[in-house]
């Protein structure tokens, strides 16, 4: 009876694509959060980025659930930003930003659609969203709106251009 020397290298090999079939466990969800950039509204500036500060900020979505990023807080935007980060509560089909100054009152609504995707296993799933459409309310420092980028799937981007 002949032996085979091939099965032994093919049966350790089976037996370690075996054992390394198992997924990498989930380290963090990626984190999906609105940027917003401000701008100059004026035709001499336009274009040109715009430090904005408020005494209060808050974010809510449609339940009233409050969502605040580091950047943001209760107590305000003390110091002036050009940009800011807005985490979006899960499953929010809008959210709105609250800027009180002691001026002014102001208020950006948010309409999205929210869209499930798996992840993977052990991360399971998260929400992305999508801009369907933008108003402002309150004051008439806000003049105009321009969506950079529709889908809100990372904390990397920029979505919309806010000018004032």
């Amino acid at each position: 009876m002949k032996r085979s020397f091939i099965s032994i290298p093919f049966t350790i090999l089976l037996i370690f694509s075996l054992l390394s079939c198992d997924e990498l466990p989930c380290i963090s969800k990626q984190k999906i959060q609105l940027g917003l950039e401000f701008y100059y509204y004026d035709s001499l500036k336009m274009g040109t980025k715009r430090p904005i500060a408020f005494n209060k900020v808050k974010v809510r979505n449609e339940n009233g659930d409050l969502s605040l990023d580091s950047n943001l807080s209760l107590l305000g935007l003390k110091s002036p930003t050009d940009n800011i980060k807005l985490d979006i509560p899960l499953r929010s089909k809008s959210i709105t930003l609250f800027l009180l100054d002691t001026n002014t009152k102001d208020s950006i609504h948010f309409n999205l659609i929210p869209n499930i995707f798996f992840i993977s296993e052990e991360c399971g799933y998260n929400y992305y969203y999508n801009i369907s459409g933008i108003e402002s309310f309150g004051g008439t420092r806000f003049k105009r709106f321009e969506i950079i980028h529709n889908q809100i799937d990372t904390a990397a981007k920029n979505h919309v251009k806010i000018f004032f």
